[in-house]
């Protein structure tokens, strides 16, 4: 024993001999569970591993969320190493229609496919096969009303956390009207704010809404769901407590004396852009269903709810002073990303309601240098290659022309607040994903002299607003572009829909005797865009493998890989 200790101590002295960088780099390699357990090892690794190991942060809002941060915030040869702050929940249940649904989805019960699920194992903390089917009927009902309960507790902090909110901005707090448990969020809001002014390192702020990844809630406890099975659980209440938790975090991230100048953020459905939305957000004890139906909760009941006309008004007035405020304070930004999945948002012209209050927020990031900005359904992944509304234009109908109308408003209200902003001046990289005209996106191009890099992900041009040849002989002329992406456009020239730069496309995926060679289309395009061609290949993909021969796209190879070889 005491022969391996002395081994160990002989490998951290030789570890600790060698130059500080190079053990940085060395441990920049271990994962945070390794990291930590060097750490423990003797003071100087800790000193060692500790900028790495805090550097990046997690917190959220759930129970407990906040202690680790708020502990770290108290120590002051700790929290200078913090720089990035991540909201980022730890763990969800999905809510399933009944027991019987709830068995159904997890590993022991989903009906597998062995062609297709033959790699599907159980974690080692899991309950095994064995010990499931050994479970009687009244425990595995109990199992289920357990689960319930925890659901049921996770929505109950929720709407706490709401409320507790909601009597900070409305200024009704009352302790002696307020449970318990609204006072102890309280509390942990008070103890988070304080936290966030004394990490004053931190310069970026991350959310991540873990809810839409497809394991969401796929382990509870012992119990391991199907990764397919999970997906009939809903995670409805988990876009309304992932908009709460992201809100109380702006409001502290925003409002505070930190030094956070990068945020990146995503909202699903209405959130809380603006005064209207914001309320119903915040209304979760008032029903059922968690909060106000945006559709379905007229004006005149929440009107009369709160004790009429002028107390709404002085509510509706409270949300607008806060939401104003978080607004200017953008205005210290240098970069935002902003994803809005407008999944959920049945009617058309909430979008531009929505789109409104984000070109406010837009009009006071007056230093941006980068923005990010996607307005679109499945905004949360804007590399997934899925076209914007291809599937719904090609009717032509006046059904299609009242879906898309409001899409091209909201958009217009978006470049508004950039162009109006006075970081057209100062914005070097912008990425794109949402629906538009032409000459909007022109018209915004054409005003941001000093950008340099660009990406168009996603991007639709209805029919009737133009195409994209257009776009890009502006933006070759006008713009001095380092770098550009481009991934799934759409437009409907003559009243024929393309879909352009979609590398899975069939063509491009089957073997075919003309060799057609998705990067020659992909790169001849980029090259015109970049000012290193002067002629604008063709846009759509067959006419480009028409007059493009296999053998222009070897001789393309051929230059580039020349170019390398001068590089090197």
């Amino acid at each position: 024993m005491v022969q391996l200790q002395d081994q160990h101590e002989e490998s951290t002295a030789f570890i600790l001999d060698l130059p500080p960088e190079l053990v940085v780099d060395i441990l920049a390699l271990l994962n945070k569970s390794d990291q930590k357990r060097f750490r423990l090892v003797s003071k100087a690794c800790a000193n060692l591993v500790a900028p790495l190991l805090f550097a990046h942060i997690y917190f959220d809002f759930d129970a407990g969320g906040t202690d680790g941060l708020v502990a770290l915030s108290r120590q002051p040869e700790l929290r200078q190493y913090v720089h990035t702050i991540e909201l980022r929940r730890r763990a969800g249940i999905r809510a399933f229609d009944d027991i019987d649904a709830w068995k159904a989805a997890t590993i022991y019960e989903y009906a597998f496919d062995t062609s297709e699920d033959s790699d599907v194992g159980s974690s080692t903390d899991a309950m095994t096969q064995h010990e499931w089917n050994m479970l009687p009927s009244d425990a595995i009902e109990e199992l289920y009303n357990t689960y319930c309960s925890d659901q049921q507790a996770i929505e109950e902090h929720a709407s706490q956390l709401s409320s507790a909110l909601s009597a900070i901005i409305y200024k009704k707090h009352d302790q002696s009207q307020t449970n318990v448990a609204v006072s102890g969020i309280h509390q942990i809001l008070a103890d988070f704010d304080s936290a966030i002014a004394r990490l004053s390192s931190a310069s970026h702020f991350i959310q991540s809404s873990r809810y839409m990844d497809d394991d969401w809630g796929i382990y509870w406890r012992r119990i391991q769901f199907h990764h397919d099975g999970i997906a009939d659980g809903s995670t409805e209440a988990d876009e309304s407590i992932d908009n709460v938790q992201l809100f109380a975090a702006l409001c502290a991230m925003m409002l505070s004396t930190n030094t956070v100048t990068s945020i990146e953020l995503c909202t699903r459905g209405y959130a809380f852009w603006s005064a209207a939305y914001l309320r119903r957000l915040l209304d979760w004890s008032e029903s059922p269903r968690l909060h106000w139906d945006p559709l379905n909760a007229g004006s005149d009941q929440w009107i009369d709810a709160i004790g009429g006309p002028l107390k709404a008004f002085e509510h509706i007035e409270a949300a607008t002073r806060h939401l104003v405020r978080i607004e200017g304070a953008f205005s210290r930004l240098a970069s935002l990303e902003c994803l809005v999945d407008t999944v959920g948002v049945d009617e058309r012209d909430e979008l531009v309601t929505i789109a409104t209050a984000l070109s406010n927020t837009l009009k006071q990031a007056t230093n941006l240098q980068s923005l990010q900005l996607s307005f679109c359904e499945l905004a949360w992944c804007p590399s997934l290659q899925t076209p914007s509304y291809s599937d719904k234009v090609l009717s032509g109908s006046h059904l299609t022309r009242a879906w898309l109308t409001p899409l091209v408003s909201a958009s217009a209200r978006l470049f508004a607040g950039i162009i109006r902003s006075q970081t057209i001046g100062r914005l070097r990289k912008l990425e794109l994903s949402l629906t538009t005209v032409e000459n909007h996106l022109s018209s915004l191009l054409l005003r941001l002299p000093l950008l340099r890099h660009l990406a168009l992900r996603r991007i639709a041009i209805v029919p009737g607003g133009g195409h994209w040849e257009g776009v890009f002989q502006k933006v070759s002329q006008h713009l001095q572009l380092q770098s550009i992406e481009l991934l799934s456009l759409e437009d409907v020239p003559d009243g024929h829909p393309r879909i352009l730069l979609e590398p899975t496309a069939s063509m491009w995926t089957s073997p075919s005797p003309e060799g057609r060679c998705y990067s020659c289309y992909h790169g001849a395009i980029v090259r015109f865009l970049l000012r290193q061609s002067t002629l604008l290949p063709p846009l759509d993909p067959e006419d480009f493998v028409r007059q493009y021969s296999q053998e222009h796209c070897s001789g393309h190879k051929v230059e580039a890989r020349a170019e390398r070889n001068r590089t090197a």
